[in-house]
């Protein structure tokens, strides 16, 4: 594959970390490289899961680096757990039906760990019909928000709220989990009704369950894609939580996603974990019909290194098609709705025409 070294590192490395029987650390390597390959670790929040595998590559200094990047994740990893034992709390009062998702706990459900990556922000998910509930409780609490926009809780189907610290705490309330342009799933009631709970200081708290995670991250990916931006750690989220040697986590997962009309996000999402991980999943040849234009070493360069400056970026009409699995009808829904999403972003949140794509 035509990778940068420092990719390369980073690929080496992801996989001594996560695939049995790969090369447990990579060879050693110019340190010019070792902290580029750093800074594409920081971008996607994969640092701390790389430390292991790079050691044998790092001098002392950058072995100092990762000490304080580890120090400052679990302080804010831990500032958040503790905010959300007070929001359940609070909300809880009210028996009001709502879960976590994304953020530490979800780290300690995948690999037992609330400190693998820093987390900025609470996520919590909501029906629409309780996500006003939440809100005002929120801002009982000395929440505010940090935008006035429409579009977000329109078409995002979230809320940005942030309460001054020390130490400052920033939610995000949401009664959706896709972006539009790409399929919304059919719903969120099977995710509200069926949470798995964490202890976090005494308090059981209700999150996202964790066989419904890789749909998630699929999700995700495909946001992330969508906004060009690094999505590694979803990667390997979904590489954790749905191996190629498991033939049960992946019908589980091609299951709940198909349910939720989100089978071609699912597939897509696998195709980027094939290509980052090397794993040949049994469904092989609907994962390879993704976007099959695009090839495997450019859709890993999108998901790592997306501010690549070569790469050639497919329509996203033309990813749309294939998330709608080249169904006519469903991206005809979807595309309208993407219409309606950006005539919104045009006239409501910036100036002048958008881009056309």
């Amino acid at each position: 594959m035509n990778f940068t070294p420092e990719l390369d590192l980073v690929l080496a490395a992801l996989r001594g970390r996560f695939v049995s029987g790969a090369m447990s650390s990579p060879t050693r390597s110019d340190p010019a490289i070792v902290t580029a390959a750093m800074q594409i670790a920081v971008r996607n929040k994969l640092l701390l899961s790389l430390a292991a595998p790079l050691a044998a590559v790092m001098d002392q200094t950058q072995i100092g680096y990762v000490s304080e990047y580890k120090l400052r994740t679990v302080q804010m990893n831990s500032a958040l757990m503790r905010e959300s034992a007070t929001l359940w709390e609070a909300i809880s009062k009210h028996n009001i039906e709502f879960i976590f998702i994304k953020g530490p706990i979800q780290q300690k459900s995948i690999y037992d760990d609330f400190f693998s990556r820093p987390c900025s922000d609470v996520d919590i998910l909501a029906s629409g019909e309780n996500y006003h509930k939440i809100y005002t409780i929120l801002s009982s609490l000395g929440y505010n928000t940090t935008s006035s926009s429409l579009w977000w809780r329109m078409f995002l189907g979230e809320q940005h709220l942030s309460k001054a610290g020390p130490p400052a705490v920033t939610v995000d309330l949401h009664y959706r989990i896709q972006q539009p342009g790409s399929p919304a799933p059919r719903s969120t009631k099977s995710y509200l009704a069926n949470p798995d709970h964490t202890s976090v200081l005494g308090r059981q708290l209700p999150h996202l369950a964790r066989e419904d995670v890789p749909v998630l991250s699929a999700i995700s990916i495909v946001k992330g894609l969508f906004n060009r931006e690094s999505v590694g750690a979803h990667v390997c989220d979904l590489y954790a939580c749905v191996k190629a040697d498991a033939p049960q986590q992946l019908n589980t997962f091609l299951t709940l996603a198909t349910r939720q009309n989100l089978r071609g996000t699912a597939l897509f999402a696998l195709r980027i974990v094939s290509a980052t991980f090397g794993a040949k999943y049994d469904v092989a040849d609907e994962v390879e019909a993704m976007l099959p234009d695009v090839s495997g070493p450019d859709l890993v360069r999108m998901a790592l290194t997306p501010d690549d400056p070569a790469l050639v970026w497919p329509k996203r009409r033309e990813v749309l098609w294939h998330l709608c699995q080249r169904r006519p009808l469903n991206y005809a829904g979807e595309a309208a709705r993407a219409l309606a999403s950006e005539a919104a972003l045009r006239l409501f949140e910036r100036p002048g025409p958008a881009a056309k794509d």
